[in-house]
Order: C-alpha cells, then sequence, then structure tokens
C-alpha cells in the first residue's frame, strides 16, 4: 500500500442441491465476484489548479475532484516522469458472474453425470483521468523547419536527455 495500489476483493456464491428421486439429483450454483483496482494517494489530491496559478474556474469545472493539473515538460522529472498521471481512483472494475446446472442421474449399475455451466466476464475502466488538465511543453510544434531534429527546448521544455 505504500505505492497507493490497491485492489478490493468482493464476492459470494450460493448452491442448491434437490433429491428428486431415487435416481435423480439436481444441483444449481451461483456465483458472483467484483473487484476494484486503482490508485489511491490523497496526497496527489491535497492541491488545486489555483494552487498552481491557474484560473479557479478549472477547479469549478474539474467537478470535485481537485488535484494539482499534470504538467509534463520534457527533460524535466516530475510527477508525470514517476508514473503519477491521472487522478487517483478505483478505476478498474472487473465482475464475473456463473451459473451452473448439474444433475447426477443413476441407471442402472450407472452413473451419468451432465449439466451446463455458464461464465460472465465484465470489465469496466472508468475515473475522472485529469479532471484539472494535462499540460505538455516541448518543441513537437515549435522549430526551425520541419526537418530539425536538434532544435532547441529553450522556453518550452528543458533540455533533452
Amino acid at each position: 500500500m505504500s505505492n497507493g495500489l490497491v485492489r478490493k476483493n468482493k464476492g459470494g456464491s450460493g448452491d442448491y442441491l434437490r433429491t428428486l428421486d431415487a435416481g435423480n439429483v439436481l444441483d444449481i450454483g451461483v456465483s458472483l465476484t467484483r473487484y476494484y483496482e486503482g490508485n489511491e494517494k490523497p496526497i496527489l489530491t491535497k492541491g488545486t489548479a489555483a494552487d498552481a496559478g491557474l484560473p479557479s474556474y478549472i477547479d469549478t469545472a474539474a467537478g470535485g475532484y481537485d488535484d494539482l493539473p499534470a504538467f509534463n515538460i520534457t527533460g524535466v522529472a516530475g510527477p508525470s516522469s514517476a508514473g503519477i498521471t491521472q487522478y487517483p481512483a478505483l478505476g478498474q472494475i472487473g465482475t464475473t458472474a456463473g451459473l451452473t446446472v448439474k444433475m447426477t442421474t443413476l441407471f442402472r449399475s450407472h452413473s451419468l453425470k451432465y449439466g451446463w455451466d455458464d461464465r460472465r466476464y465484465w470489465y469496466a475502466s472508468a475515473g475522472p483521468g485529469y479532471p484539472t488538465g494535462n499540460y505538455t511543453f516541448n518543441n513537437t510544434y515549435m522549430k526551425q523547419a520541419d526537418n530539425t531534429a536538434t532544435a532547441s527546448n529553450t522556453g518550452l521544455g528543458g533540455p533533452r536527455s
């Protein structure tokens, strides 16, 4: 938990067993599991865009997801280079549901087992992303010429590494 990564699991299952007659047993089972995975680093949400000198309407537009905007400056280490890129949230949700119907039939000296098993998987990725913005400063659009690969980043970013 020191890196903020969290996975929360919840689940449950049930089973119904019924003897229909001397030669038939019915077994019905259901299960449902869900996990939430993501990043919970509350320290990342202590600042706001207004604290960074940006207009306060950015915080209003963020809808309560207050955090410092992401700044990516070429050649300058920052939170984005440390793997901190989006608003910390449990944004990955996986759900698995299952239904099984099994029958056991005794026929003369034989035991027959047959049935049906259905399993469904759902995955969703949600979260606010970059609620106060993602700003990148580099020389992608500001060069001396289109074919210049050695253009300076002075004023646009930092030195290339």
